[in-house]
């Protein structure tokens, strides 16, 4: 490049706004990362999920916690009362096949 007596240099542009209809964008906003934009949505609806079960509102994300929670609560009546349900026994027999499988050592 010496020899040709050209000098090497630089060139390019940085972006510091975006224009998209009528609205001036930041280059914070421009630049998110989708993690990071995908955390932040699934901690909103963590947040929105808890809100939803203290207010005792159901919304189709809480649904499964509650009849989850609601089949914990009945478990525990039952095993104190000594009332048999057909649901308890059918864990109750899977229980001992979970425990044998965990007690197997894994395959390497």
């Amino acid at each position: 490049m010496k020899k040709l007596n050209l000098k090497p240099f630089e060139y390019g542009m940085r972006i510091i706004g975006c224009y998209d209809n009528g609205v001036i964008l930041p280059q914070e906003v421009i630049n998110i990362d989708p993690a990071s934009l995908l955390t932040a949505f699934q901690s909103g609806v963590k947040n929105l999920a808890g809100l939803s079960l203290e207010a005792g509102y159901p919304i189709e994300a809480t649904v499964p916690l509650i009849l989850a929670n609601s089949f914990k609560n009945i478990a525990a009546l039952s095993l104190e009362s000594g009332y048999k349900i057909k649901e308890l026994d059918l864990l109750a027999s899977s229980a001992p096949v979970a425990e044998k499988v965990a007690e197997k050592p894994a395959a390497k």
